[in-house]
């Protein structure tokens, strides 16, 4: 990350319900109790209804872990609502799963998590 580090008071986490974005929610969950961040959840799908169900599941696993959160459901794409949320939610780290398919095909097809890396300046923790 170029640039002086600065201090992290809100995070979001884009939270599609895969084992790699519980890996986040992990994480997440740490960095809400340990250093007091202020913690945005965000599940965004296009083309379809947003899933309450899988927002709801971060939302009982942060409740039995006693970490407040703000949950967004986005129907637009996530890398668009990303972008936005850091706009409006003064937002100081993304936090995201990795690659869902073979990184090759990631690059030869787009992926999110590329776009948000081109998009971005501020820090990113992607979790494998």
């Amino acid at each position: 990350m170029p640039g002086d580090p600065s201090p992290i008071n809100r995070a979001i986490l884009a939270y599609d319900g895969s084992a790699k974005a519980d890996e986040g929610l992990f994480i997440a969950s740490y960095l809400a109790a340990q250093w007091k961040t202020k913690l945005f959840v965000m599940t965004a799908f296009l083309g379809e209804s947003v899933k309450t169900e899988t927002l709801l599941r971060s939302q009982v696993y942060l409740e039995d872990q006693q970490i407040e959160a703000t949950y967004l459901a986005e129907n637009r794409p996530t890398a668009e609502a990303i972008q936005q949320n850091i706009i409006d939610n003064q937002i100081d780290l993304i936090i995201m799963g990795g690659y869902r398919l073979n990184p090759m095909l990631e690059v030869m097809f787009g992926s999110t998590v590329d776009q948000i890396m081109r998009q971005t300046q501020i820090p990113l923790l992607i979790c494998r």
